[in-house]
């Protein structure tokens, strides 16, 4: 069963909150066996089924309350996945999620910078672990599972499917003079849903975040979209199994070229 991961990204001043809902499955190969990336790590398609912004200068409390009520509706896991973006203001705001008892497990994500991340126990709450990730993780995360169709909007048309597209458009690298790259929107535009995404990419990933036994909550089932989710996910796990393969095929070339020094792309 697909495990479920909410991203909620906490505007600031002149900024958008925006929530998404995305569905973690196994990548598999034509052997069944579960397809590995290049350092060993297990691969994991996504299929985001959820976008939403709040309007401009929403107050926190009210998001909470949305949130809390999403997680309680039908057709959600009995106990999601909450990534929530604790940095600055957030982590009086993740305070409040624990407050509240919102049933779902909460993982908040401080976005730092540099290139690293950690884990540690979060101080305003028992039981809840954090993380401190580097902004290039997160979004390196997001970039390999689109670059390698791992990760799918259903449906296409959802709200703010193109906003997110728009999004990723205006996402640029940056190198600063000390040859570290950033990642920003462009001048004038948002990324709020970008960042969403991301953190449920990358936790989607983790191995200190847990999925164990989800179970859904009867009512409305998985609604009309089932069909449609299905069928992507086996369009991923074949485009996923092919790069593979590929990929295995031209680390043996190279290897092999490595102990043929006359191979002519290799010697000259």
């Amino acid at each position: 069963m697909p495990d479920t991961l909410i991203g909620l990204d906490l505007g600031k001043a002149g900024d958008y909150s925006a929530l998404s809902v995305v569905r973690r499955h196994l990548v598999r190969g034509p052997d069944d066996a579960p397809l590995r990336g290049a350092r060993g790590e297990t691969l994991y398609g996504y299929v985001c089924r959820r976008l939403h912004r709040w309007k401009l200068g929403t107050m926190y409390p009210e998001i909470v309350r949305d949130v809390a009520h999403l997680v309680k509706g039908g057709g959600m896991p009995a106990k999601p996945r909450l990534v929530i973006d604790g940095t600055g203001v957030g982590s009086a705001v993740v305070d409040m999620f624990i407050a509240a008892r919102v049933q779902a497990q909460i993982h908040p994500i401080i976005i730092t910078g540099g290139s690293t991340w950690r884990t540690d126990r979060w101080p305003g709450g028992p039981g809840v672990r954090a993380f401190w990730v580097a902004k290039t993780e997160l979004v390196s995360s997001m970039q390999a599972a689109f670059q390698s169709r791992r990760f799918v909007v259903v449906p296409p048309a959802m709200p703010h499917a193109n906003v997110l597209k728009e999004e990723l458009k205006n996402f640029r690298v940056h190198v600063t003079k000390s040859a570290h790259e950033t990642y920003e929107a462009r001048e004038g535009a948002h990324d709020d849903l970008v960042l969403s995404v991301a953190m449920t990419v990358w936790a989607g990933g983790c191995r200190y975040v847990h999925f164990r036994n989800e179970s859904l909550r009867p009512a409305g089932q998985e609604g009309p979209l089932a069909a449609e989710e299905a069928a992507l996910v086996a369009e991923q796990e074949r485009d996923a199994s092919l790069q593979q393969r590929e990929s295995d095929e031209r680390r043996k070339k190279a290897e092999a070229d490595y102990a043929n020094p006359m191979a002519d792309h290799w010697w000259w």
